[in-house]
Protein backbone atom coordinates (compact mmCIF):
# COMPACT_ATOMS: atom_id res chain seq x y z
CA UNK A 1 0.00 0.00 0.00
CA UNK A 2 1.35 3.27 -1.10
CA UNK A 3 1.41 6.34 1.19
CA UNK A 4 0.79 9.59 -0.03
CA UNK A 5 1.95 13.40 1.52
CA UNK A 6 0.91 17.11 1.17
CA UNK A 7 0.81 20.14 2.73
CA UNK A 8 -2.29 21.23 4.39
CA UNK A 9 -1.52 24.70 5.57
CA UNK A 10 -3.94 27.65 4.30
CA UNK A 11 -2.62 29.17 1.45
CA UNK A 12 -0.73 26.91 -0.01
CA UNK A 13 0.15 27.23 -3.48
CA UNK A 14 1.57 23.32 -3.53
CA UNK A 15 -1.62 20.75 -4.73
CA UNK A 16 0.63 18.14 -5.73
CA UNK A 17 0.51 15.18 -3.92
CA UNK A 18 3.85 13.39 -3.04
CA UNK A 19 5.00 9.47 -2.74
CA UNK A 20 7.32 10.81 0.32
CA UNK A 21 6.67 12.80 3.65
CA UNK A 22 9.25 16.04 3.39
CA UNK A 23 8.91 19.51 4.27
CA UNK A 24 6.57 21.56 1.51
CA UNK A 25 8.84 23.77 -0.60
CA UNK A 26 6.53 26.77 -0.86
CA UNK A 27 5.50 27.15 2.79
CA UNK A 28 8.93 26.11 4.69
CA UNK A 29 10.90 29.69 4.84
CA UNK A 30 15.12 29.24 4.61
CA UNK A 31 17.79 31.58 5.33
CA UNK A 32 20.69 33.00 3.04
CA UNK A 33 22.66 29.36 3.68
CA UNK A 34 19.48 27.34 2.25
CA UNK A 35 18.99 25.91 6.06
CA UNK A 36 15.44 25.73 6.91
CA UNK A 37 14.07 28.82 9.40
CA UNK A 38 10.23 27.49 9.72
CA UNK A 39 10.07 23.77 8.80
CA UNK A 40 6.48 23.05 7.33
CA UNK A 41 6.32 19.46 7.16
CA UNK A 42 3.49 17.49 4.62
CA UNK A 43 1.19 15.62 6.53
CA UNK A 44 -0.19 12.26 5.12
CA UNK A 45 -3.27 12.08 3.22
CA UNK A 46 -5.24 9.08 0.80
CA UNK A 47 -4.79 8.77 -2.81
CA UNK A 48 -6.71 11.35 -3.39
CA UNK A 49 -5.67 14.32 -1.33
CA UNK A 50 -7.86 14.04 1.53
CA UNK A 51 -5.94 14.52 5.31
CA UNK A 52 -5.91 10.36 6.39
CA UNK A 53 -7.01 9.41 9.38
CA UNK A 54 -5.44 6.08 11.17
CA UNK A 55 -7.99 3.54 11.80
CA UNK A 56 -7.87 2.76 15.85
CA UNK A 57 -6.24 -0.61 16.84
CA UNK A 58 -8.53 -3.57 18.20
CA UNK A 59 -6.73 -4.50 21.12
CA UNK A 60 -9.02 -7.85 21.39
CA UNK A 61 -6.51 -9.39 18.38
CA UNK A 62 -3.84 -11.63 19.81
CA UNK A 63 -1.29 -12.57 17.60
CA UNK A 64 -1.33 -16.03 18.77
CA UNK A 65 -2.76 -18.73 20.61
CA UNK A 66 -1.15 -19.63 24.15
CA UNK A 67 -2.01 -23.33 23.92
CA UNK A 68 -3.50 -26.05 21.54
CA UNK A 69 -6.49 -26.06 23.27
CA UNK A 70 -7.25 -22.09 22.88
CA UNK A 71 -6.45 -23.00 19.11
CA UNK A 72 -8.84 -25.78 18.63
CA UNK A 73 -11.54 -23.51 20.53
CA UNK A 74 -10.54 -20.71 18.16
CA UNK A 75 -10.70 -23.19 15.21
CA UNK A 76 -14.23 -24.67 16.08
CA UNK A 77 -15.75 -20.94 16.52
CA UNK A 78 -14.29 -20.12 12.98
CA UNK A 79 -15.85 -22.70 11.38
CA UNK A 80 -19.05 -22.01 12.96
CA UNK A 81 -19.00 -18.70 11.79
CA UNK A 82 -18.16 -19.56 8.43
CA UNK A 83 -21.02 -22.07 8.52
CA UNK A 84 -23.42 -19.75 9.75
CA UNK A 85 -22.69 -17.00 7.32
CA UNK A 86 -22.91 -19.08 4.55
CA UNK A 87 -26.20 -20.02 5.63
CA UNK A 88 -27.54 -16.96 5.20
CA UNK A 89 -25.72 -15.78 2.32
CA UNK A 90 -27.44 -19.42 0.69
CA UNK A 91 -30.93 -17.88 2.44
CA UNK A 92 -30.50 -14.72 1.19
CA UNK A 93 -29.98 -16.06 -2.41
CA UNK A 94 -33.19 -18.03 -2.00
CA UNK A 95 -35.47 -15.24 -0.86
CA UNK A 96 -33.72 -13.25 -3.81
CA UNK A 97 -34.94 -15.94 -6.06
CA UNK A 98 -38.16 -16.01 -4.78
CA UNK A 99 -38.41 -12.75 -5.39
CA UNK A 100 -38.43 -11.49 -1.69
CA UNK A 101 -36.36 -8.58 -0.87
CA UNK A 102 -33.53 -10.22 1.46
CA UNK A 103 -32.81 -6.02 2.78
CA UNK A 104 -36.71 -5.79 3.91
CA UNK A 105 -37.06 -5.82 7.76
CA UNK A 106 -39.40 -8.69 8.59
CA UNK A 107 -41.07 -8.74 11.89
CA UNK A 108 -38.57 -10.91 13.85
CA UNK A 109 -39.59 -12.52 17.72
CA UNK A 110 -36.25 -12.19 18.95
CA UNK A 111 -35.81 -8.08 18.39
CA UNK A 112 -37.61 -6.31 20.67
CA UNK A 113 -40.67 -4.00 19.11
CA UNK A 114 -40.84 -0.26 20.10
CA UNK A 115 -43.85 -0.06 22.39
CA UNK A 116 -46.50 2.38 21.11
CA UNK A 117 -48.67 4.88 23.00
CA UNK A 118 -51.88 2.55 22.80
CA UNK A 119 -49.52 -0.27 24.13
CA UNK A 120 -50.85 0.59 27.73
CA UNK A 121 -54.42 -0.11 27.13
CA UNK A 122 -55.64 -3.88 27.16
CA UNK A 123 -57.39 -3.22 23.65
CA UNK A 124 -54.11 -2.57 21.84
CA UNK A 125 -53.92 -3.68 18.61
CA UNK A 126 -50.49 -4.70 18.51
CA UNK A 127 -50.32 -6.99 21.27
CA UNK A 128 -53.30 -8.92 19.45
CA UNK A 129 -51.59 -9.23 16.40
CA UNK A 130 -49.35 -11.79 17.46
CA UNK A 131 -51.53 -14.06 19.32
CA UNK A 132 -52.46 -16.91 17.28
CA UNK A 133 -55.89 -18.27 17.30
CA UNK A 134 -56.94 -21.21 20.04
CA UNK A 135 -54.39 -19.59 22.54
CA UNK A 136 -55.35 -17.64 25.72
CA UNK A 137 -55.76 -14.13 26.09
CA UNK A 138 -56.65 -13.41 29.62
CA UNK A 139 -58.04 -15.27 32.73
CA UNK A 140 -61.03 -15.86 31.42
CA UNK A 141 -61.13 -20.02 30.24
Amino acid sequence: MSRFYKCFTENCQDAHIYRHPGLCRSCTTYDDNQKPVDAIKRERCTQTGTLWIPMESNGLRMTKPLTRREKMQMDRERAYHTKVQTKIRKAKQQMARDGIDPNEIVDNPFVAQPEHDCCAQETCEHKLAGIEIGESVGEEE
